[in-house]
C-alpha cells in the first residue's frame, strides 16, 4: 500500500462541479507522475454531490467532503493542511497536465531557492496561449474587465496592459501575479501551511497570495517550459449583475482594505 507520508508533492484540487473535468485532471496527473512520489487531496465543496466512489480506484487520492461550500480559499487551506510534501501543487479541476509539467516546475524551484511559487504556461483546449500573467489590479482594471467598457478601443489599452498582452509568454519572467488555476508553491515559504487568506470566498485570493510572497522576500515566477491545458469558461463580462461579478467586486474591496498600499 502506498505510504502517502513519503510524498514529495502534495496536490490540492478544490471541487464544486464538473465531475468529468475533475476525472480528466486526476487521470492526467497519474499519467504524468508515474513513479514519482505524490498524493492528491480533492476537497469537495459540494456535499450534495458524492464523488468518493469515482476515485476509489486511485491509490494516491483522498476525497475530503465539506459539510457546505466553505469557499475556495478555505477549502484550499484544508487540503494544504493535510499535505506532507515539500511542495504543494494547487490545481483547478479543469486543468490537464502535459509533458511532465509538475516535475519541471519542481526542478525549477529546486534550482532557484529565492522563488516561492512558480506558475506554468496555460493553454486553451485548442492549444492556443491563454494569457495568465497579470500586473497588480487597480480600480480601473477591475471595472473595465467586468463590464462592456473594457471593449472600448481607447480603454482596451488599459486592460491589455494589465493582462500583459505585450509579453509573449514564451520566456521565464518574474511577475506581479498569475492566474491561480495551477501553481507549485514551496511549503517553507508558507505560514502554518496557509496558502490563501480565508477572508476571500472567491476571487483575489491568488492576487493577495502573490503580493504577500513578494512582501516577504519571495519571488513569483512564470515558467513557460511547463505547460498545462486550462479548460476555462469565462462568463460574459457584459453580465454585470450576477453572483460571480458581485463576489469579484466584494473580494476587490477586501483586497483594497487589507492592502491600502501595495508594491513589490
Amino acid at each position: 500500500m502506498y505510504n502517502y507520508m513519503k510524498e514529495k508533492i502534495s496536490i490540492v484540487i478544490v471541487y464544486f462541479s464538473g465531475l468529468d473535468d475533475l476525472h480528466k485532471c486526476v487521470n492526467s496527473i497519474c499519467t504524468n507522475m508515474h513513479g514519482f512520489p505524490y498524493y492528491i487531496y480533492i476537497i469537495n465543496n459540494n456535499p450534495k454531490q458524492k464523488i468518493d466512489n469515482y476515485f476509489s480506484n486511485f491509490e494516491r487520492t483522498k476525497v475530503i467532503t465539506n459539510n457546505k461550500n466553505l469557499g475556495y480559499s478555505k477549502a484550499t487551506n484544508i487540503g494544504a493542511n493535510c499535505s506532507s510534501g515539500d511542495y504543494i501543487l494547487v490545481l483547478n479541476p479543469d486543468i490537464i497536465i502535459l509533458n511532465n509539467a509538475i516535475q519541471k516546475m519542481k526542478k525549477f524551484l529546486d534550482g532557484n531557492k529565492e522563488v516561492g511559487v512558480v506558475f506554468p504556461k496555460l493553454l486553451n483546449k485548442d492549444g492556443n496561449l491563454q494569457y495568465s500573467c497579470r500586473t497588480f489590479p487597480s480600480f480601473w482594471t477591475v471595472l473595465l474587465r467586468r463590464s462592456f467598457l473594457g471593449k472600448i478601443p481607447v480603454l482596451m489599452k488599459i486592460v491589455n496592459k494589465h493582462l500583459m498582452k505585450d509579453f509573449k509568454h514564451d520566456e521565464i519572467k518574474e511577475v506581479d501575479w498569475a492566474l491561480g488555476a495551477c501553481f507549485l508553491v514551496r511549503k517553507k515559504c508558507l505560514e502554518n501551511k496557509i496558502i490563501f487568506d480565508e477572508r476571500y470566498f472567491l476571487y483575489f485570493e491568488d492576487v493577495d497570495f502573490c503580493l504577500h510572497l513578494w512582501k516577504r522576500g519571495w519571488k513569483v515566477v512564470y515558467y513557460p517550459d511547463a505547460e498545462v491545458i486550462h479548460n476555462y469558461k469565462r462568463e460574459s463580462a457584459n453580465k454585470i449583475f450576477n453572483f460571480k461579478t458581485l463576489e469579484h467586486i466584494k473580494s476587490y474591496i477586501k483586497f483594497c482594505l487589507k492592502n491600502k498600499q501595495y508594491n513589490k
